[in-house]
């Protein structure tokens, strides 16, 4: 009797871990149940998914992509994801050759300026594509242009080529005729200043008459910030340049002081403007000294700004200053000392300036 009890007691055992098993091989069939795992080293619970994770799709050759595909594939790119910039420029060459497909144009686009450097390998190939789509995306073409020629010459970039600079020239003549949106010629201004920043650029730009045409956009568009922003860092790369035509840059930047007062950044550009050009003192000395010293009430604390009010202010003194206040001359000594950031150049233009007018 004994050894029957025994028996049916290893049976029931038997049939129970079977039961066991089987459920747990039913559970681990789920795809959405969590298992527990043991317990980390600093006695925190901690619970793995046993689904698997979805993984962002890998980089497709240009030949597996599809006009109906592309977006979704960009969607899924992130800002490091450099590898996409070979296929991106194959899609920018075909679609401004197809002219179609616009807006995946556009998209492309905007995912290569997101991801390209000045020195990357493919730099100078998308300055080309830029240039080619452009009839068709002017706003982002031009976005793009400016990311690369922007730091090209920190980073050994490439430097503007000709197709860059009549771009340039085409849209600041549409802008002109009024042909061109605000954004698009207000970009273009920008783009004219990365252009006069390079040696060999600078003088395609020259060539090609960019340096009347940035004085013409200012005279244009003088009531607009970014335009005359813009126009005092081109015109401030152009000032050695014999071909420009100092007096109507003198008062261009002249206006600029008068228009924006508020705008530190115009203000610095259009003194340093100021102090390059030539032969301005006989005509405009009492209104710039004027100005310059209303420049720094306004941003007595701005170093640049500070720095080339000494600096034109030192190339007036002393006849220039002699309606100055002593007050605004004390504190124009000081002002060095109070500066946001601190600026070798400022300290030195200012002592150079009291030295002159012997204070």
């Amino acid at each position: 009797m004994d050894r029957a009890n025994a028996w049916l007691l290893v049976g029931i055992s038997s049939l129970a871990v079977g039961l066991l098993l089987w459920r747990r091989g039913s559970f681990r069939s789920g795809t959405t149940r969590e298992v527990p795992v043991r317990p980390s080293a600093n006695g925190a619970d901690k619970k793995l998914a046993a689904h698997t994770e979805v993984r962002k799709p890998t980089l497709q050759s240009p030949a597996g992509l599809t006009a109906e595909t592309l977006i979704a594939w960009i969607d899924t790119l992130t800002k490091t994801d450099t590898f996409a910039i070979p296929t991106l420029l194959d899609w920018v060459e075909q679609l401004a050759t197809e002219e179609k497909h616009v807006e995946h144009l556009a998209r492309c686009l905007t995912a290569l300026q997101q991801l390209i450097a000045p020195g990357h390998e493919l730099a100078a190939r998308a300055v080309e594509a830029g240039v080619k789509a452009s009839h068709l995306e002017l706003d982002r073409s031009l976005e793009l242009l400016i990311v690369i020629l922007k730091g090209s010459r920190r980073h050994s970039g490439p430097p503007a080529t000709v197709g860059v600079v009549d771009l340039a020239m085409r849209t600041s003549q549409g802008a002109l005729d009024g042909v061109v949106s605000r954004t698009a010629y207000q970009r273009c201004c920008r783009l004219l200043h990365f252009i006069a920043r390079g040696t060999l650029s600078k003088d395609l730009l020259i060539a090609a008459g960019g340096h009347d045409m940035i004085l013409e956009l200012m005279r244009v568009f003088e009531d607009d910030p970014g335009v005359m922003l813009e126009g005092c860092s081109c015109v401030l790369c152009l000032v050695p340049n014999s071909s420009l035509d100092a007096e109507k840059a003198a008062e261009l930047m002249i206006r600029c002081l008068q228009k924006f007062p508020a705008n530190g950044e115009v203000q610095w550009r259009a003194l340093a403007t100021l102090h390059g050009l030539r032969d301005w003192e006989a005509f405009h000395s009492g209104e710039v000294a004027r100005l310059a010293m209303a420049a720094f009430e306004q941003h007595p604390r701005f170093d640049v700004v500070v720095e080339w009010v000494a600096k034109v202010l030192c190339r007036l003194a002393p006849r220039a200053l002699k309606t100055a206040e002593s007050n605004w001359l004390k504190r124009f000594k000081d002002a060095p000392h109070h500066l946001r950031k601190s600026n070798k150049q400022a300290e030195l233009s200012v002592t150079e300036l009291f030295r002159k007018i012997g204070s």
